[in-house]
């Protein structure tokens, strides 16, 4: 059973300039963690809330029906711990193709994010949206979305005892359409 706790923990989107250059200068100058070889939280996408389809009705369930195909195709992230805390960078990769009778060409979703602890405890949780352009020729656009986390290290742990996940805000309806596909072997219904 999960428990949500309120703890002081930002999680705020990047402007494309700022995150350019967060990741080139973690990745290029020595930080505290390489030096003192500190482990980074672990980030995951979260299986049932990888992708999420949206349809031209609500009613239509069929493959003609879908009006985009959004998927977290990846995730990376780097990290550099300073004053008991810890600031991590996460960079999301998110795809979305498009339907074979929608006409749209601009694709708009919620993504979350959560830290959670070791015992699986939420911590923080935000919401954020998002939108892609599609390619007129080949149906399909993405999006590189920047976050980052900073999170206050308690007391006798570590980084590497928080995780943060990604997914997309879905549904009950969506959630029980992924877990069905998901036992049928099909995630992805488009080309």
């Amino acid at each position: 059973m999960l428990k949500i706790f309120k703890l002081s923990i930002n999680i705020i989107k990047l402007s494309p300039i700022r995150s350019v250059i967060i990741f080139v200068l973690l990745l290029t100058l020595p930080s505290c963690a390489q030096k003192a070889n500190l482990p980074c939280p672990s980030v995951s996408i979260i299986d049932d809330a990888s992708i999420i389809h949206t349809y031209l009705s609500e009613f239509g369930q069929d493959v003609t029906d879908i009006k985009f195909e959004t998927y977290i195709q990846q995730v990376n992230r780097v990290c550099k711990y300073k004053n008991n805390q810890v600031t991590v960078n996460s960079r999301i990769k998110i795809i979305s193709k498009r339907g074979p009778r929608n006409n749209d060409i601009i694709s708009k979703f919620d993504f979350v994010v959560a830290v959670l602890d070791k015992e699986n405890n939420i911590l923080a949780r935000k919401k954020f949206t998002s939108t892609i352009k599609i390619d007129e020729i080949s149906q399909r656009g993405e999006v590189i979305e920047d976050i980052e986390q900073v999170i206050p290290i308690r007391n006798g742990q570590r980084g590497m005892d928080y995780k943060i996940l990604f997914g997309f805000e879905l549904t009950p309806t969506q959630l029980m359409f992924n877990r069905n596909q998901k036992m049928l072997g099909i995630l992805k219904r488009l080309p």
